[in-house]
């Protein structure tokens, strides 16, 4: 389980505000704030959220006797907040409703639902692909928006939630 350092340095590694991970966590800023002062004792179930969101974002948390945090291969480019907002207007022709009455509509509803998935599950070829074109996207490289389309269609369609 991660310490209150990481977790920071963590959102500092995403140049996330403590807002962001809220929203990425479903967790009210209060509780990371909490956790990150180190003031009060936080519940275990708020540092495996906080984790969890982390580590879908792109993070890796190292442990041991020097724990410490890095930027996995995965997602990293896609998790700068200068980027993490883009709308997927800008890839997609049109925003992605799901069946579960959720909307895809920015980088960061797509990063959300890839922290829902198992790792297993996130690990497929589809869901690889969709996150190095959404990584290409946000640095600027050109991705055709009818091939990311249809990758997160057949991805969503898999899972069920299309």
């Amino acid at each position: 389980m991660i310490v209150a350092a990481q977790c920071r340095a963590a959102r500092g590694l995403l140049n996330w505000s403590g807002q962001m991970l809220a929203d990425a966590a479903r967790l009210d800023l209060i509780k990371i704030n909490e956790f990150e002062g180190g003031l009060v004792s936080v519940d275990d179930a708020t540092i495996e959220g906080l984790q969890r969101a982390l580590e879908a974002a792109g993070v890796e948390f190292l442990q041991g006797l020097r724990p410490g945090v890095r930027l996995k291969d995965l997602m990293s480019h896609s998790t700068r907040a200068s980027v993490d907002q883009q709308s997927l207007a800008d890839i997609l022709p049109t925003p992605v409703q799901l069946n579960d009455g959720r909307t895809l509509t920015t980088l960061t509803d797509v990063i959300k639902l890839l922290a829902d998935l198992p790792e297993d599950r996130r690990a497929t070829e589809e869901w690889e692909q969709i996150s190095e074109m959404m990584a290409d996207a946000t640095i600027g490289r050109q991705v055709y928006r009818n091939r990311l389309l249809s990758h997160l269609c057949q991805a969503l369609r898999s899972e069920g939630l299309l």
